[in-house]
């Protein structure tokens, strides 16, 4: 299962494991799974800076044309 890149929250990843937990249960008792995987993981944050912000934030400043 994948649900995205660099999520950095874990909420998301149980929300998604219990909407494919049904599907996985029922699969398991017709084949023998042994595993799940989540896919890649938790995203990291390397610079706090870049952890949140607003849209203009993100945005590079206009360059005044004159």
């Amino acid at each position: 299962m994948h649900i995205g890149s660099q999520v950095t929250k874990t909420s998301p990843f149980e929300q998604a494991v219990r909407k494919v937990l049904p599907l996985l249960q029922r699969l398991k008792e017709k084949h023998a799974l042994e595993f799940f995987s989540l896919g890649g993981g938790l995203g990291i944050v390397y610079q706090s800076a870049l952890a949140s912000g607003t849209a203009a934030w993100w945005k590079p400043p206009r360059r005044r044309t004159s």
